[in-house]
């Protein structure tokens, strides 16, 4: 080495020592592993503080229920005989019968179905066809002229000084029905004994609250009179006895007036229950005298039919004035004439006067009178015949003096309601979940052979049920001539619906059986509620209200919305079964991680046309408001729903909650879907969106939310008790 390279080398100075980093050390935990623990038994305790209270609401709510006091039935032996009852060739005929009621034309079948319905609370009162029961209620009435006459000067001069649309007319109606359409009680009890069928003294008319049959019964008994087992806990009552209760009309008329004052009063339940059966009473009475539908369409310029009682007492037998001389027909007709242009000015615009019909008018109400006389006869053959000619003669004069309307539903409603389709939909579908079932208990999907085929026939039942959903949904489209979600029945079986379609998609990607198990489930939930509580649930098709009449807003906003309730009611079924298994069979945590994919998704199903249906709804708002969101009462409530699914999601995503967390979500935020959906309508009663507003037995809603809270609770317990997680999918 050279001496100036050995200089330079001297003359460097050492290289200093390498800077080491500060190494990154853990964070120390706050607790101690005892300190873990002991949070932990605190949580625990908790928990089980939470399900003590749920499970003594549970039996609380439960023993409230269950101790209500109990309906009697009529007793089978007091049942009345009705005239051709069996008689299927005369019953068919008057089916087919067209009229109009509920702001549609409808098929009689249609129309009995539907009074016996709200009358007594069943379609088959006491096992008998509707149309025959309200026959015999049609035929045996028999109207009487009372001695003093109407003092058509007075509705004169009130008309001229505070003329309002149908003033004079609806003056009229009242004070006529009243003097020319009152009830010949004598006639009606002497034809009534004559058939055996004395409607008026018989107890059918629901009416099952038993705090107003006891004021009823005591007005007619006395204070002091003690009743029996069977008339404080009846179901139902006579008209006789309804219609001379000044206590049923009191309440009736004091709950009217409050609502009338303040739709959102809230009134005592005896006072709405009086109204209820007041508005069964007056509905059956209504229909007895031919006043609840129209029949004759003699209209040329509407679509409004004639009632065959209006054309009875104002232009066939009209009543008598102060001076005992009977009106002139033609005074009434152009009086109703000046009305109806004045209330539908635009249907008679430049439209020409009509002529008095007063030929058509005797013409059809002398054929029913015919009908009535031939009815008490007993004679098949008689009355047939004189059924026949009222209905040709109805036929006839619609066509004289109308282009008569199109009746073309007709035969496929009577087919509708033949068939029940949703009846048939939630048989099939509970068989199909039963099979389902038992196909999951001897191996599932890729079991043996006879797991795979009882697979085959669990899918095929599925398929059947939805077939049925679908016939169901296309008759109640033909017929009305609109989206299926028009009410709260319509919304029940359209969730009910999708449910199954949703399950069904999930069922053909993943083909693990349980999907399809839960879809059939909830489906078949939705189905049997819609059709075994009619008298909550209204069936009858119906028009929409004024603020739903957008075809367009209808399919995309409420399908949307009602379709998001369906794909999170499958994400309820789904939670349920995992938290079944958690509770009961935690060893299968295959099953339950997959049962919580499954879930997720059809979250995120709900959630996407929760959010779309929402905003949809305020684009609907402002349209028909002039505000996107007001904080309505059903906004609010679907905003809720909407955050109580968005948190678990995005909990679920970033690995917060697992399997266990995201079936307790499940369950738990569906509460928040019945209330926006149920418990808005029924239970609060408020807000703008009072066109879906009902009454039910919200006591059995409570103890179903709460029991299927402590369930999740439960599960909690038992999940924290085996060590979580691990334990759970181990």
């Amino acid at each position: 080495m050279s001496p100036q390279i050995t200089e330079q080398i001297a003359a460097t100075p050492p290289a200093p020592p390498p800077i080491m980093e500060k190494p990154v050390l853990p964070r120390p935990r706050p607790t101690s592993t005892w300190a873990r623990v002991a949070t932990r038994r605190n949580v625990f305790w908790f928990f089980v503080a939470v399900a003590v209270g749920l499970n003594a609401t549970i039996a609380y709510i439960g023993y409230v229920l269950l101790n209500e006091p109990r309906t009697i039935e009529t007793p089978s032996q007091q049942s009345l005989h009705v005239p051709y009852a069996n008689n299927k060739g005369v019953l068919d005929r008057w089916r087919r019968w067209p009229v109009q009621e509920g702001g549609r034309i409808k098929p009689f079948d249609t129309f009995c179905i539907e009074a016996v319905r709200t009358i007594t609370g069943r379609e088959k009162f006491e096992g008998k066809d509707p149309v025959a029961l309200v026959l015999s209620w049609m035929m045996t009435f028999r109207p009487t002229t009372a001695d003093e006459g109407i003092d058509y000067a007075r509705i004169d001069e009130a008309s001229k000084r505070d003329y309002k649309p149908v003033f004079w007319t609806s003056s009229f109606e009242f004070f006529a029905n009243e003097a020319a359409n009152s009830p010949d009680r004598k006639g009606i009890e002497k034809i009534a004994k004559k058939l055996d069928c004395n409607w008026d003294g018989y107890a059918f008319i629901l009416c099952d609250y038993h705090e107003l049959r006891k004021e009823i019964l005591r007005e007619k008994k006395g204070d002091k009179a003690e009743l029996n087992e069977e008339e404080i806990h009846g179901k139902y009552m006579s008209p006789f006895d309804l219609r001379n209760s000044s206590i049923l009309k009191s309440l009736a008329r004091k709950g009217r007036a409050k609502r009338a004052e303040d739709p959102k009063a809230t009134i005592p339940v005896i006072e709405s229950k009086a109204g209820e059966v007041d508005n069964r009473l007056r509905m059956y009475e209504r229909t007895c005298s031919l006043g609840e539908f129209g029949a004759v369409a003699m209209d040329p310029f509407r679509r409004e039919w004639f009632r065959l009682d209006f054309l009875r007492y104002a232009f066939v037998s009209p009543p008598k004035d102060q001076d005992g001389k009977p009106v002139d027909p033609r005074v009434i007709w152009d009086h109703w004439q000046k009305d109806m242009r004045v209330q539908h000015d635009l249907e008679y615009e430049g439209k020409p006067k009509q002529d008095f019909p007063g030929k058509q008018s005797r013409e059809a109400v002398e054929a029913f009178q015919a009908v009535q006389e031939a009815y008490v006869t007993r004679d098949d053959e008689k009355f047939s015949g004189a059924s026949e000619k009222f209905f040709n003669t109805v036929d006839r004069v619609g066509k004289e003096l109308t282009e008569y309307p199109d009746t073309n539903t007709i035969d496929l409603e009577l087919t509708f309601n033949r068939a029940i389709p949703f009846r048939s939909a939630w048989i099939f579908g509970l068989a199909t979940a039963l099979v389902l079932a038992l196909c999951l208990l001897v191996g599932g999907t890729q079991g043996s052979l006879l797991a795979r085929g009882l697979y085959g026939l669990g899918m095929l039942g599925y398929a059947t049920a939805v077939g049925f959903a679908v016939y169901g949904f296309y008759c109640r489209i033909a017929i009305s001539g609109r989206p299926p979600v028009g009410n709260m029945y319509e919304s029940i079986i359209w969730v009910a619906f999708m449910t199954a379609i949703f399950g069904l998609g999930l069922e053909l990607v993943y083909r693990r059986g349980v999907i399809a198990l839960a879809g059939g489930l909830i489906s078949t939930l939705g189905f049997l509620l819609a059709d075994q509580l009619p008298t909550t649930f209204s069936p009858a098709i119906e028009p929409l209200s004024a603020v739903l009449r957008s075809q367009y807003w209808l399919i995309i906003h409420v399908l949307m919305i009602v379709s998001s309730y369906a794909a999170l009611a499958l994400a309820w079924g789904l939670g349920n079964i995992n938290i079944a298994l958690i509770l009961f069979a935690p060893g299968r945590g295959a099953l339950i991680k997959r049962l919580s994919h499954y879930s997720y998704k059809a979250i995120q199903i709900g959630v996407i046309m929760l959010f779309f249906g929402t905003m949809l709804g305020g684009f609907w708002a402002a349209e028909s408001w002039g505000r996107f969101w007001g904080w309505d009462v059903k906004e609010v409530w679907a905003l809720i729903a909407f955050l109580c699914y968005i948190i678990p999601l995005h909990a679920r995503y970033v690995g917060w909650i697992k399997d266990f967390g995201l079936a307790a979500c499940s369950v738990i935020c569906f509460s928040a879907v019945v209330m926006a959906w149920y418990g808005v309508n029924f239970i609060l009663g408020t807000g703008m969106h009072s066109y879906g507003f009902g009454s039910g037995n919200n006591g059995w809603v409570y103890l179903g939310a709460v029991t299927n809270i402590s369930l999740v609770v439960h599960a909690g317990l038992r999940y924290m008790a085996q060590g979580g997680h691990r334990a759970v999918v181990d």
